[in-house]
């Protein structure tokens, strides 16, 4: 009989051609190390943001009413098996480990040989403030981290078996799933792609044609459009098998719905970002000087590089004109999601993408040193090395830093709310004629007194959106009473506070936290806050 022989976990993972190169090892060691040091304080501590207070436990965030199809399927999925709660060191640590292992198929898939490169493609894919926003979003944040795994594993099975068909469908498949998941990671697929053909297009020998280029061009755009119908249609099912209709979040539902007539406007936003990337405070990505010098001097280096390879190929005319045209497309790439969205407020977890900027220094670079065939080519190798090597060093501290800033500045904030919502559940124990099992009735939206709205760090650079200044006033407020205070009355609200505010005793009452404002009245609790709209709701 014919031995069945099946592989250990142990041979998959240490046998020939599966075990690890040792700059793929740097990438995920170095990977989790810097996410450590970046995300431990929020991997450690329980801080809320206002989704975070809603939505727990139970929830994983919007999910096909906003186009995120399998982000619901998986959401679904894990509420049938375990549950969904916002567990910061289990679901903090999960994220880290898939984004290390993105960094990973980076590091393997563009073959970077020089270890500390290979170890800062790692250190910033988890430190990118991108992803310290996501962790803000932390009872969802492992599921973001499967939509960005599938949105490099997508881009690495396009690359690396163009040739294998059946792994071909898969990567389209994988990519209707990344962008099922966060729209926003499409993108991610899209600059793998472009920086292949970079790479390609300046790199390769006499025996990869023009011809070749091109076709590998368009079997990546081909496989691009097949992603994205994959997702529509993967959407549409899922609007009808769970019955909801598609809402609006930040113009996400509507890729592609832009006017043509608007094109070259967005394009040239594309390019005033990633050019002016070393300048400005792109969504929270470089919030210091150290940053911005950092980048400029990394935009300066890859320039220089850029020319000498543009002047090296300039005889190659065909694959200098791919060259030439990859490297324009490849800003426009990096920031498609001024395209997929439109003229809406993007913040930081939404431009994940940017990570390619330095990913494109990095392995720019390393190819850049393995061409070198002088021993001028290699000394002006080694001291490009020595720029972008102390220049990640920078950038990384103050990333570690400033996502250390903004957990601090998260935790002071829910300092705040604890201590003012334990002073109101005090007060409405204390009114006159209280007892247990009394609805609570809140009239108006706003509070009066904004002395909450002012923490000890927010005025400090640690201002990243995601969460705010305060939860007093955001539309979960009241989950502070009942997840964190303990204090769960019936609230009641819409049509019976309408009635309850027609009261003539609740019209004298004052507005909170002024003496009066909270009261019992026909047996229910009643709280007035100001009439005004709510600013930040």
């Amino acid at each position: 009989m014919k031995e069945i022989r099946i592989k250990t976990l142990t041979e998959l993972l240490t046998g020939p051609g599966t075990r690890p190169a040792k700059q793929e090892i740097c990438t995920f060691v170095s990977a989790v190390a810097a996410g450590l040091f970046a995300h431990l304080f929020q991997y450690t501590n329980k801080l809320y943001n206002y989704d975070d207070l809603s939505i727990n436990p139970g929830g994983y965030g919007t999910g096909t009413e906003s186009g995120r199809w399998f982000l619901q399927f998986m959401g679904e999925w894990m509420n049938d098996f375990l549950g969904n709660y916002s567990l910061p060191l289990f679901n903090g640590l999960s994220a880290l480990i898939l984004l290390s292992l993105s960094a990973l198929l980076i590091t393997r898939m563009f073959r970077i040989k020089d270890m500390v490169l290979a170890a800062f493609a790692g250190v910033f894919f988890v430190v990118m403030p991108s992803v310290v926003c996501m962790n803000f979003f932390m009872f969802t944040a492992g599921y973001y981290a499967v939509g960005i795994f599938l949105s490099v594993l997508s881009g690495y099975l396009m690359v690396m078996h163009g040739k294998n068909v059946p792994l071909q469908i898969l990567a389209v498949f994988l990519l209707s799933c990344a962008v099922g998941t966060y729209q926003a990671y499409f993108p991610n697929t899209v600059c793998i792609l472009v920086l292949s053909v970079i790479l390609t297009c300046a790199y390769s020998g006499q025996e990869t044609k023009v011809k070749d280029i091109i076709l590998m061009s368009v079997r990546y755009v081909v496989s691009l459009a097949l992603g994205m119908a994959g997702y529509f249609i993967g959407m549409r099912l899922s609007l009808l098998y769970w019955n909801v209709p598609l809402g609006g979040y930040r113009g996400i539902e509507n890729i592609g719905g832009f006017q043509l007539s608007e094109l070259p406007r967005m394009i040239g936003r594309c390019y005033y970002s990633f050019l002016w990337f070393c300048k400005n405070n792109m969504f929270d990505q470089n919030p210091t000087a150290i940053v911005k010098g950092g980048i400029l001097i990394m935009y300066a280096l890859s320039a220089a590089l850029t020319v000498y390879v543009v002047i090296k190929k300039r005889k190659d005319t065909g694959k200098l004109a791919l060259l030439l045209l990859a490297l324009l497309v490849y800003p426009v790439a990096v920031f498609l999601i001024y395209l997929m969205a439109g003229d809406v407020w993007i913040y930081a977890i939404m431009t994940f993408p940017m990570v390619f900027i330095y990913l494109f220094v990095l392995i720019w670079l390393d190819r850049g040193m393995e061409a070198a065939d002088t021993p001028k080519q290699r000394l002006c190798g080694r001291l490009m090395h020595w720029g972008v090597s102390v220049c990640a060093i920078a950038i990384t501290i103050v990333y570690i830093w400033y996502a250390n800033g903004n957990y601090q500045t998260m935790w002071y904030t829910q300092q705040y709310d604890m201590a003012y919502f334990q002073t109101m559940v005090t007060q409405i124990k204390s009114a006159e004629g209280y007892r247990d099992g009394l609805p609570l009735a809140v009239i108006g939206d706003r509070l009066a007194d904004e002395s909450h709205m002012r923490n000890s760090m927010y005025e400090a650079e640690f201002s990243m959106g995601g969460r705010m200044e305060s939860n007093v006033n955001s539309y979960a407020r009241w989950h502070i009473m009942i997840q964190y205070l303990g204090y769960n009355p019936q609230f009641l609200f819409a049509a019976e506070t309408e009635e309850i505010a027609k009261w003539p005793e609740v019209q004298e009452m004052a507005e909170y936290p002024e003496n009066g404002s909270i009261r019992i009245v026909n047996d229910v609790i009643v709280i007035k806050l100001s009439e005004r709209e709510d600013e930040v709701k």
